[in-house]
């Protein structure tokens, strides 16, 4: 498990858009649980964070489901990316628990494994967002987490 950045709390700010509607840009950090058992995965995923534009991300990274569980028993996220494939089982189970220990922390699913077949299932047991891993941009995983917050904050 590496932690980013330890110690600084999260808000958030709205911004009204140029079309009128609201978004939510962090004016500090935003605390991220990334549960993902790949090692390789993990750093070129923190790459991509570190290059966003309107976030200021702090990941906090699990290897496994007792280090995940172990990270939401100490501290406060906002939001968790969690990898679909973790070694011999899916993280369906997680995220169906996810609700239970963290009352309405939205969840990300990033896989490799894209099929409609996976997103329906990981999207009935809770995710808000499920992306592919392969043609993931910058932009658009960014565009995905103010999505998941927007979705977490929804009056401002």
């Amino acid at each position: 498990m590496f932690v980013e950045d330890p110690g600084l709390e999260s808000s958030f700010v709205c911004v009204q858009r140029d079309d009128g509607r609201f978004r939510i840009v962090s004016s500090r950090v935003v605390n991220v649980l990334l549960l993902e058992d790949d090692e390789v995965d993990a750093k070129l995923i923190a790459m991509q964070v570190a290059s966003f534009k309107d976030l200021d991300v702090r990941i906090v990274h699990a290897t496994s489901v007792s280090e995940a569980r172990e990270a939401l028993s100490q501290e406060k996220f906002d939001l968790a990316i969690i990898d679909y494939w973790l070694g011999c089982e899916s993280s369906l189970r997680f995220l169906a628990e996810l609700d239970v220990w963290v009352r309405g922390l939205p969840a990300i699913v990033l896989t490799g494994l894209c099929t409609s077949d996976v997103r329906d299932l990981c999207l009935h047991a809770g995710a808000i967002g499920f992306l592919d891993k392969a043609p993931l941009t910058t932009e658009a995983f960014e565009a995905a987490i103010v999505a998941a917050l927007d979705w977490r904050t929804p009056t401002c």
